[in-house]
């Protein structure tokens, strides 16, 4: 979270066959590495690849507006709205 705060490019090293706790990559704010040459691809797409870089950015925007609504003064509204989710879920209503 730190790094996507600074503006900076991420890359998930996830080796395994387990999901990802926090879903950077599928939110477009991270590239997923799984191996060595995988890692090695990620980051020279990110060096070499405007476009690549432009979308990691942009795409923090919608990572702040789910995950971090707290910096913006939303956190309230946001554990009202997850708290009657789980509520919703539990009597099928």
């Amino acid at each position: 979270i730190e790094a996507l705060i600074a503006g900076r490019y991420l890359v998930m090293v996830n080796p395994t066959v387990l999901p990802e706790m926090i879903p950077y990559v599928e939110f477009g704010s991270a590239l997923l590495a799984k191996d060595k040459d995988e890692l090695t691809s990620a980051l020279s797409m990110i060096i070499e690849d405007g476009g690549v870089r432009e979308r990691l950015l942009s795409s923090r925007r919608r990572f702040y507006d789910y995950y971090l609504a707290s910096l913006t003064g939303e956190s309230v509204e946001s554990v009202a709205e997850l708290c009657e989710g789980m509520v919703k879920e539990k009597v099928g209503g």
